[in-house]
């Protein structure tokens, strides 16, 4: 299910596509919307096949959406369905800008265009931890943080190396990637086996 976002500022149009509910017989006769307390419909229409609404208001409230039901009458069978939408109603600053899904993209290893998508999904939980992770990295990406570690084969330990991997880690995880990229993972070698002996 596509999850619909609006700022409780903004005047938006949203829209419900029934074709696939229709076959090639039947069309929308008449269409009308149950919407909740405090969002208020400035216009609505149909055609054939596709009801569309225009809302205005809504209360901010990152723990509930809001559910409005279209119901649509079908020509020529008389039938009535219902339809429920999901709208988050969010301030504009909690959707992520487009420097924050290039870094994202960066960090993750991920096209863009890929990133996006995701991006389109995410919980404003989800957002604010992103944005965290993001300065972590902006502060180090950069850096070069080595440790001399002393004793038997001692070594040098690059901190900082460390601190993205587990960065690159938390944030494909939040946005429901596997662990690696397929850039990563998409190249194969292989390696002359020789013999010892």
């Amino acid at each position: 299910m596509t999850v619909l976002r609006k700022d409780p500022n903004e005047t938006k149009t949203f829209g419900v596509n029934w074709a696939p509910y229709l076959g090639d017989s039947l069309t929308i006769a008449s269409s009308s919307w149950i919407l909740p307390p405090g969002v208020t419909e400035v216009s609505s229409g149909h055609t054939d096949t596709l009801t569309t609404i225009k809302v205005s208001g809504g209360v901010e409230d990152v723990e509930d959406d809001i559910e409005p039901v279209n119901i649509v009458t079908l020509s020529p069978s008389g039938d009535v369905l219902r339809k429920v939408a999901v709208i988050q109603i969010r301030e504009a600053s909690w959707e992520l800008t487009e420097d924050e899904l290039l870094v994202l993209a960066e960090i993750a290893i991920e096209d863009i265009s890929d990133v996006q998508e995701i991006a389109e999904d995410l919980t404003i939980n989800q957002v604010t931890y992103l944005r965290a992770e993001m300065a972590t990295w902006n502060e180090n990406r950069n850096e070069i943080d080595l440790e001399l570690q002393a004793g038997t084969g001692g070594g040098v330990d690059l901190n900082t190396s460390r601190l993205l991997e587990a960065i690159r880690s938390r944030v494909r995880k939040q946005l429901g990637l596997p662990l690696y990229s397929s850039e990563v993972m998409g190249g194969s070698y292989s390696v002359d086996v020789r013999g010892v002996f």
